[in-house]
């Protein structure tokens, strides 16, 4: 008999947006990465038109265990790159703790009905050096356990997954992709967001004062 599968909730993460990056090129692609697992990374669409103030405002979805929600090591992984011809350069990176994201009554809950909306945050960006430079707004949800059943959850079969590769028919992109490698970055940037952010803190970092 095969062993019952783990219980399993699905954190959203919604890259919006960020300011003040460092300019490492006169003119900046700039794309983000982001994981829950190392083994699966997900790549934003790429924004030619901010500059070092790029909008992607790209929803991924991350299928994480229980314990994953409750242990205090857990974290959040995102990393902005500035595509480049020859080789993408790194632009900094952030990595917050879930804790710092989810609150601990909705990750301790054991009955599987975890559920958080939307909840917008600001974070610093630090350079490869450890230097900071640049904040990263974005969004994050636990999405509620009844929706087993629906389409997103029955489509989700890897540990990970964009929005825009649910579709079935996705959008063309406004913003071209400028890195071959990251495939789902070629559809196309939703409408941009105006959310009111919350500040947080990125390990390593000190709170955000907007």
């Amino acid at each position: 008999m095969a062993p019952a599968a783990k219980p399993f909730q699905l954190l959203e993460i919604n890259i919006i947006s960020a300011q003040d990056l460092e300019p490492v090129a006169r003119k900046m692609r700039t794309y983000a990465k982001a994981w829950v697992h190392p083994n699966r990374k997900l790549a934003s669409c790429t924004d030619k038109e901010g500059n070092n103030n790029p909008t992607w405002n790209d929803k991924f979805v991350f299928r994480v265990e229980e314990e994953f929600l409750r242990e205090d090591s857990s974290a959040v992984m995102i990393e902005i790159y500035s595509a480049h011809w020859l080789r993408d350069v790194l632009v900094g990176t952030v990595r917050v703790l879930v804790g710092n994201l989810i609150p601990p009554p909705v990750r301790t809950r054991q009955n599987n009905s975890h559920y958080m909306g939307m909840r917008f945050v600001a974070l610093q960006v630090r350079r490869p050096s450890g230097r900071p430079q640049g904040i990263l707004n974005i969004g994050v949800a636990l999405l509620d356990g009844s929706l087993r059943s629906m389409p997103l959850y029955r489509q989700l079969s890897s540990s990970a997954v964009g929005y825009r590769d649910l579709m079935q028919h996705p959008p063309t992109h406004l913003h071209q992709n400028g890195n071959n490698n990251n495939n789902n970055k070629d559809q196309q940037q939703a409408p941009a967001l105006k959310p009111i952010l919350r500040r947080t803190r990125s390990e390593r970092s000190e709170r955000v004062i907007r």
